[in-house]
């Protein structure tokens, strides 16, 4: 089986290795590289199936992130992680091109199933073009 390759954007080094624990978890993902901007992403030189990107306090940072990727890497599949209420953001969320956003908290299961609906661009989840799940789904 092939593995999905995977990056994570991640700036809370606390976030970074609970993130790192459960991707761990995940038989099907191989964490090819682990940044904690999108330049250091760029840098790495990685191609990866999907990128992990977590807003931390600003989804609008996290969106521009997301931009910044996929301009370089537009195969890539991006999930946005956000504690936030994202429904004033959504038409920017859309427009940058982000394919998941994941609320935290988020258990295993769900993180594991938006990785494979990502992958799969399942869309049975959908709204307004966006995945969404929420924690404990």
């Amino acid at each position: 089986m092939t593995k999905i390759l995977l990056a994570t954007v991640v700036g809370d080094p606390t976030f970074k290795r609970g993130l790192g624990w459960l991707l761990k978890e995940i038989k099907a993902v191989e964490v090819v590289t682990e940044s904690f901007e999108a330049e250091g992403f760029i840098k790495s030189d990685k191609k990866t199936d999907v990128v992990i990107i977590d807003t931390g306090n600003s989804i609008v940072e996290g969106i521009k992130s997301a931009k910044l990727i996929l301009d370089y890497s537009p195969e890539s599949k991006i999930i946005l992680l956000t504690y936030f209420d994202d429904a004033a953001y959504s038409e920017m969320i859309l427009s940058s091109g982000v394919h998941c956003l994941l609320k935290k908290p988020f258990s295993l299961k769900t993180l594991t199933e938006a990785i494979s609906n990502t992958m799969k661009r399942n869309v049975s989840s959908q709204q307004n073009g966006l995945q969404t799940f929420y924690k404990n789904q």
